[in-house]
């Protein structure tokens, strides 16, 4: 039998706990009941400001993604703290992603909401070997200033600057997210990237710069606030179109 991804992630996560400072290593919450010889792959799934890895079961996007295809699925505890002294990437990388390659899983998936969705893009951009495709709902996209000049500039003509000469920092963050899903977009091969959101967000504006770019079909917004009400049918349909061909589950 294919041995557990908790079991293989227990040496890292044992005696942890959730906590605001960001205690390595990150914890993560196993749904994989499948195991990467049988699963077509793997979901990461990347929670927002104040939930756990444990939210997305909670909200019936574990028991969607179960009945939509045949990927195992993880839940980080990428709590704020992570994101707060930039630490996220590198403990995805080290506790989550590097692990789960270990055991053999090659299709990754990175799913986050709102926060967790930043994290997703970041850690793409950052480590686009490591990532097949990004579902992103209600998502932070970075900071307003270089939003601001992707609205002025058109995201075409916009050029995120020296990258390797500026300090990390969130502003630099948002230029290198940004570049990396316009070279994905340009590029039949590139990385997809799904978007949802409900239509009463407050940040709609944000959604709406991507959207622009986006494939029409990987875009599903309905109504609702920023919020549970909203993604857990977002992510419904999002699922059916990003896993279309060849993930779905067998009957």
């Amino acid at each position: 039998m294919a041995r557990s991804l908790a079991a293989t992630l227990a040496a890292l996560t044992l005696g942890g706990c959730f906590l605001t400072s960001p205690t390595p290593p990150l914890r993560v919450m196993d749904h994989a009941p499948r195991g990467p010889e049988r699963a077509e792959g793997l979901v990461v799934f990347l929670p927002g400001f104040g939930d756990d890895g444990g939210v997305f079961e909670r909200y019936g996007l574990v028991e969607i993604l179960a009945r939509e295809t045949r990927f195992d699925a993880l839940g980080a505890h990428a709590h704020f703290g992570f994101y707060r002294d930039f630490s996220v990437l590198p403990r995805l990388e080290t506790d989550v992603i590097g692990p789960a390659r270990g055991m053999g899983y090659e299709r990754i998936w990175l799913v986050g909401t709102s926060m967790g969705g930043f994290g997703a893009v970041s850690y793409a951009a950052a480590h686009p070997e490591d990532v097949a495709g990004v579902i992103i709902m209600a998502p932070y996209l970075g900071e307003p200033e270089v939003l601001e000049e992707i609205r002025e500039q058109g995201l075409e003509a916009w050029e995120p600057g020296d990258l390797a000469a500026m300090e990390d920092d969130r502003a630099k963050v948002t230029r290198r997210n940004w570049a990396w899903m316009r070279a994905q977009l340009a590029d039949p091969e590139g990385t997809p990237i799904y978007l949802g959101y409900g239509e009463q967000d407050p940040s709609v504006a944000d959604f709406q710069l991507l959207e622009a770019a986006l494939p029409e079909d990987h875009v599903v917004h309905l109504p609702g606030p920023h919020g549970w009400h909203a993604w857990t049918p977002v992510f419904d349909r999002l699922v059916e179109r990003a896993f279309a061909s060849g993930a779905r589950a067998a009957k």
